[in-house]
């Protein structure tokens, strides 16, 4: 399990929204995927935005991976990424 995973919500320009640091989730499972809305991400950092923004990890947590998902239109996801370590350039 991958414990206390927090970070730093940031807009286009740099700014922090709501609470730098916060705690996104208290611990992650192995294999464990779960999705956050804006709205969920807003409850937890205490801050809305408009726009695009950036989360900022505090610190590298060891076999976890981020994907970026952006549900347009309450029909398709589109721009999928997931950032690795850099080690891994298998792309696998």
């Amino acid at each position: 399990a991958i414990p206390d995973i927090r970070g730093t919500l940031y807009d286009a320009d740099g700014n922090t929204i709501g609470q730098p640091d916060a705690q996104f989730f208290a611990e992650l499972g192995p294999r464990e995927a779960v999705f956050k809305s804006q709205g969920s991400i807003s409850n937890i950092i205490g801050a809305d935005w408009p726009g695009q923004a950036s989360l900022v990890l505090s610190a590298t947590y060891d076999n976890l991976r981020l994907m970026n998902l952006n549900f347009v239109n309450n029909e398709i996801y589109f721009n999928f990424s997931c950032y690795l370590e850099a080690s891994d350039q298998s792309g696998n």
